[in-house]
């Protein structure tokens, strides 16, 4: 704050300060002149920097995948069993399944993968 006040032409500035700017005035230029004040201390020192990497060995078996109808042999059919022009013979009507190879596909073959941990 500040005051114009006009003696013999003559301009004057009166600043007029409270006790609480006055403290904040103060406590600014000290912590302006210890920080002016404060120096950056530096040292050095030999260190051994462990760059290591560990790990864990860990077998991983194949994925391998088995289709129980792979390759197609022969259909689903029907059959007679024994000869029914015999008399009294037992003359059975039989199904028979279709036939199939079974096939494996391996997806991801067998390999050792690393877990890492520490040392």
């Amino acid at each position: 704050m500040y005051q114009r006040n006009n003696y013999n032409k003559q301009t004057f500035i009166i600043f007029s300060l409270t006790k609480y700017e006055l403290v904040g005035s103060v406590a600014l230029g000290g912590m302006v002149a210890s920080v002016a004040t404060s120096e950056a201390c530096t040292f050095t020192e030999d260190e051994h920097i462990n760059r290591d990497r560990c790990f864990i060995a860990q077998r991983v078996p194949a994925l391998v995948e088995y289709n129980a109808r792979g390759h197609h042999v022969a259909s689903a059919s029907c059959s007679w069993s024994d000869n029914p022009q015999v008399d009294g013979s037992l003359v059975v009507h039989q199904h028979h399944d279709a036939v199939y190879i079974q096939t494996r596909r391996v997806l991801e073959d067998q390999h050792v993968t690393l877990v890492p941990t520490d040392c």
